[in-house]
């Protein structure tokens, strides 16, 4: 493969990865805000959504590096559906929680409050990392890029 066609594909997944971060980073900001608040009582105006939005945007390929080298070292073609679930439940949960804290605290939110919405968060994000991973091979797929899924 040359220089140009590594970089256009480059390119493609890249893009993929953004664009399916950013369409779940919507629902997701929804989600969290409600939670947040209604559960942590932590202030809207303190949850920075604004800002969660962005950071989870551009995120978006670092976390599909991530989830591609989980995937690939711990899967194979005989690897269970509920281990997959597991990897990338894992992989979400453990690329996703310090970037929830960081915003919390940027954000206002006290030890305490970051402390329990980052602990029940952990259950949240392991139970959407496949539904994630799905999504973003399919993104993967529009693009012309072929999904690593096994």
């Amino acid at each position: 493969m040359s220089n140009d066609e590594e970089r256009y594909k480059t390119m493609k997944i890249t893009l993929a990865d953004t664009v399916t971060a950013a369409v779940w980073t919507i629902g997701r900001t929804a989600v969290r805000t409600l939670r947040d608040n209604l559960l942590y009582n932590i202030p809207i105006d303190e949850t920075a959504r604004l800002m969660h939005i962005a950071l989870d945007t551009a995120i978006g390929r670092p976390y599909g590096v991530v989830r591609d080298y989980l995937i690939e070292r711990y899967t194979d073609e005989h690897t269970g559906f509920l281990a997959k679930v597991g990897i990338e439940g894992a992989a979400n949960a453990t690329f996703y929680a310090p970037i929830y804290a960081g915003v919390l605290y940027w954000s206002g939110a006290d030890l305490e409050q970051i402390a329990v919405a980052c602990s029940l968060s952990l259950g949240t994000s392991m139970i959407i990392g496949r539904p994630y991973g799905k999504s973003l091979e399919f993104t993967r797929k529009i693009c012309g890029v072929k999904p690593f899924s096994r």
